[in-house]
């Protein structure tokens, strides 16, 4: 498993060494269940998030993973960055919390930044795709639920209702194209 994922055992094993409080971590995390362990390897240079505390110090912003997501226009590479970011982000978030450096509130609360970050990426991106300018569609994504209190935890869903601005004489086709972007957004 997640040593032959890491790919050069003698490396993964003196990363261990090296860094006692990782193996602490790399083992209470592999602990709580099948989930990070499915995470590690199939992503095993986030092995280094518990090695190097630099990496985690600092949770990333809505505008980050927004910028981070900007540039591409492939859909699929689209699709696959933000799931990794997503992913990347939470177990980020999770070393933060299992070393002590945030409580559950604000745990949930970056959790919830993220979703900000990535669903606000997805709704520039689905606008980009159909030609329409990035933040020129006059929308509103909001969160309800778990989301909308800022309390998302790791296997919360995202509850969102999405209302927009008709501009005036507008008629059925705008209507239709609004119905489009959001039911994209909402895939991807």
């Amino acid at each position: 498993g997640l040593v032959q994922a890491y790919g050069q055992r003698h490396a993964f094993l003196r990363m261990l060494g090296d860094a006692p409080q990782a193996l602490r971590f790399l083992t209470h995390f592999l602990g709580l269940g099948p989930y990070f362990a499915r995470v590690l390897i199939a992503a095993p240079e986030w092995l280094d998030l518990f090695a190097k505390p630099e990496l985690i110090e600092v949770p990333t912003t809505a505008s980050e993973l927004m910028a981070e997501l900007a540039p591409i226009t492939d859909e699929q590479l689209f699709m696959t960055r933000l799931r990794r970011l997503r992913t990347r982000e939470v177990l980020k978030a999770g070393i933060r919390h299992h070393a002590g450096l945030i409580d559950w509130p604000t745990l949930f609360e970056e959790f919830s930044v993220v979703a900000d970050g990535l669903v606000q990426a997805a709704a520039n991106f689905v606008a980009k795709q159909m030609g329409l300018p990035a933040y020129g569609v006059q929308s509103c994504a909001l969160a309800m639920g778990k989301w909308g209190s800022g309390e998302l935890g790791f296997f919360s869903d995202l509850d969102v209702i999405w209302i927009y601005q008709s501009q005036s004489g507008a008629g059925e086709h705008e209507q239709q194209q609004m119905e489009r972007w959001v039911a994209e957004i909402l895939r991807v």
